[in-house]
């Protein structure tokens, strides 16, 4: 929350939002302060977001594991209520039943933010760091494609 502290006092003039741990519920009070935009989709109206169709990568992720015959797939997520959490866990389920696979719900796990956290991931996703660090296969997003 120091970011949106310096924000409120004028240390800093703006705020990109790369990944949201806090609840965006409170973030939207400091919008009043100076403009904050974020990569990932908040969920309210206040905060500006620039994002891509979560569900889409995720299918392409999904692709290329069953592709391999990798059917017993476990998730690893971010925030239980985060919409691209939300995006990502529906395109996984409708994925796996349109091709007849067990879908494994139980195997959900929340608040995947660390390399120690991801240790047991097999795909990740918009080619971040931890990624690269595990040495894992990736959906790449080329972000650099999108600046206008």
């Amino acid at each position: 929350m120091q970011a949106f502290e310096d924000l409120r006092s004028k240390r800093v003039d703006g705020i990109v939002i790369m990944a949201c741990v806090n609840d965006p519920r409170m973030l939207k009070d400091y919008c009043q302060y100076g403009p904050i935009v974020s990569w990932q989709r908040m969920g309210n109206d206040e905060i500006t977001s620039v994002a891509l169709d979560q569900a889409n990568g995720y299918r392409l992720a999904l692709e290329h594991l069953v592709s391999r015959g990798y059917t017993q797939i476990a998730n690893m997520f971010g925030r239980v209520e985060s919409h691209n959490v939300q995006s990502r866990r529906i395109a996984y389920e409708t994925f796996m039943e349109s091709r007849g696979l067990l879908v494994y719900k139980d195997w959900y796990q929340y608040s995947v933010y660390s390399a120690s956290d991801g240790k047991q991931a097999i795909i990740g996703f918009d080619d971040n760091e931890l990624s690269r660090m595990l040495g894992i296969t990736t959906i790449r997003n080329p972000v650099e494609s999108r600046y206008y």
